[in-house]
């Protein structure tokens, strides 16, 4: 069962006098999805500039260097979420509501993982280097 079809039985409103109404039409489903998308992409930027707003409050925040660098790791999240977000509302915008959706977890599945296994080896490393330092 594809995403389409669970979005397509799962948006039906019981009405009070026993009758069942879908509340989304299939030629809506593409409008659904470009909102979603961009309430998606909306909350990413905010989770952006909170972490921007970390970085740039480091020295008065007292961020050790494993905070700082996870502040930028979170920044890159972010970005990653928003490109996927921006992607999702373009497709959406074609009329694909059904591709809209998939996009998440085909793009974001990869990039969080490439994404997180670069930067965990990056982290390891300062990490070996600090406790270098600290001896």
């Amino acid at each position: 069962m594809t995403n389409l079809q669970i979005l397509k039985k799962t948006i039906i409103v019981q009405l009070a006098n026993g009758t069942s109404e879908k509340m989304v039409e299939p030629h809506q489903i593409h409008n659904l999805m470009a909102i979603f998308s961009a309430g998606y992409l909306a909350v990413s930027f905010v989770f952006l500039l909170l972490f921007l707003r970390a970085l740039s409050r480091r020295i008065p925040l007292d961020l050790d260097p494993i905070e700082v660098f996870e502040t930028r790791v979170s920044i890159g999240a972010s970005l990653i979420n928003m490109a996927v977000g921006t992607a999702s509302v373009a497709v959406a915008l074609t009329g694909r509501g059904d591709l809209a959706g998939i996009i998440y977890p085909i793009l974001l599945g990869p990039g969080i993982t490439i994404f997180r296994t670069i930067t965990g080896s990056k982290r390891r490393k300062l990490t070996e280097v600090l406790a270098v330092t600290q001896t």
